[in-house]
């Protein structure tokens, strides 16, 4: 199984996720965002046609962890891509969001969203976006003190799937292989 990517649509993905994360704003006010890919199944592929940004994390006083809040506007504009990707013989295949200056894995909460698509979907894929991991082509340390290891030519990001839905959140999850349609190694 391949995740075939086009250039654009990556480009979409590092332009919304350094929009909210950047040299310009202080680290501690960088902000996660989130997306969905719309595409189609071809044989054991998944075709991404488009990558949609909904939204972004926000922080408010009153949250212990920042959080995603999805307002009625976001979910109405789910709906329109939704309904428009079926009405062209497509549907949300997966989704994608940013992990801006820590390792580029799946969350409980990343394993809980991608378990709502994969349960409808079994090809579903999450996408997980580091612009550090980028621009400085590192992958950071899973705990501190570990050591940083240095990446060649990596997109900043890697793809995943559930390993049993049937698990629920107690799921396991893999990296998926992609291809970037438009960059040539």
């Amino acid at each position: 199984m391949t995740i075939i990517i086009p250039k654009k649509e990556y480009q979409t993905i590092v332009a919304a996720a350094v929009r909210f994360a950047n040299t310009r704003i202080p680290e501690d006010d960088w902000l996660e965002v989130y997306g969905i890919f719309i595409g189609n199944i071809e044989g054991e592929d998944v075709i991404v046609s488009k990558a949609y940004p909904i939204t972004h994390q926000e922080k408010k006083p009153e949250d212990i962890i920042d959080k995603v809040y999805w307002s009625t506007e976001d979910y109405e504009l789910f709906s329109l891509i939704d309904d428009k990707a079926f009405s062209e013989g497509n549907f949300t295949i997966g989704w994608w969001h940013s992990h801006p200056g820590f390792k580029v894995m799946m969350s409980q909460l990343d394993v809980k969203t991608t378990l709502s698509y994969q349960q409808n979907n079994p090809k579903a894929i999450s996408l997980v976006f580091n612009p550090v991991r980028l621009i400085r082509q590192v992958e950071l340390p899973e705990k501190k003190g570990n050591p940083v290891k240095q990446l060649k030519n990596d997109p900043g990001f890697k793809i995943f799937r559930l390993d049993n839905v049937n698990r629920g959140i107690e799921a396991s999850y893999h990296e998926v292989d992609y291809r970037i349609d438009g960059y040539e190694n």
